[in-house]
């Protein structure tokens, strides 16, 4: 009896063991396992929260980031999913963020350049939301973000800190764009950007001769 019960004791505790094992084994393949990081950055009250769940959280969880209805900034610092959600196959995590120029200057411009930096640094791609209409200045600040977070890229590669990787694709998005407008303009959307390309550098080489 005492032999059937040290057998039957070491195989409950081989069974408990390989259970173990078969469980860490599961945790690592779901931690193998692709995803990507889908972020959206912006002035304030431009409907960053909005058109994430609208894009991407459609249903039940349309409204996980919640939306303000004030004119100061409602999200602030930066949130992401405890859970992935599927997007063509793909599980994807997303980032709500602050909003930049928020009514009663809470934020300065180094902090935002700082979230807009390490937001870049994690997301496979990034979308830069504002609203109809568009000028220079709105690209120059697109510019100097990206410049920023680009040299933060450099400096930690240069530390050893961080490992070569692929840039996030950057989408520029506009809410409210009239597409009517353009036509009639008798530009497209090409020759537009290219023309707030142009008067932003401008405005930056005229910002920085006046300050020499």
């Amino acid at each position: 009896r005492r032999l059937l019960c040290c057998r039957l004791l070491c195989c409950r505790l081989l069974c408990r063991r390989l259970l173990c094992r078969r469980r860490r084994c599961c945790r690592r393949r779901r931690r193998c396992r692709l995803f990507a990081i889908i972020a959206a950055v912006g002035p304030t009250r431009t409907g960053k929260s909005s058109i994430l769940g609208r894009a991407f959280l459609r249903g039940r969880h349309e409204n996980l980031f919640q939306i303000g209805s004030g004119v100061t900034s409602f999200t602030g610092g930066v949130w992401i999913t405890s859970e992935p959600v599927v997007i063509d196959g793909v599980r994807c995590l997303i980032i709500d963020t602050e909003g930049f120029s928020g009514v009663g200057g809470l934020t300065s411009r180094t902090y935002e350049a700082n979230l807009f930096g390490i937001t870049y640094l994690l997301s496979s791609s990034i979308v830069f939301n504002t609203m109809f209409p568009v000028d220079a200045s709105t690209v120059g600040a697109m510019n100097s973000h990206c410049n920023h977070a680009l040299q933060m890229l450099r400096e930690l590669h240069d530390a050893g800190v961080l490992p070569h990787r692929k840039l996030p694709r950057f989408l520029w998005a506009v809410q409210g764009f009239n597409l009517v407008n353009l036509r009639n303009t008798g530009i497209n959307a090409d020759d537009l950007l290219g023309s707030l390309r142009n008067a932003s550098s401008t405005h930056a080489a005229e910002a920085s001769s006046s300050a020499a």
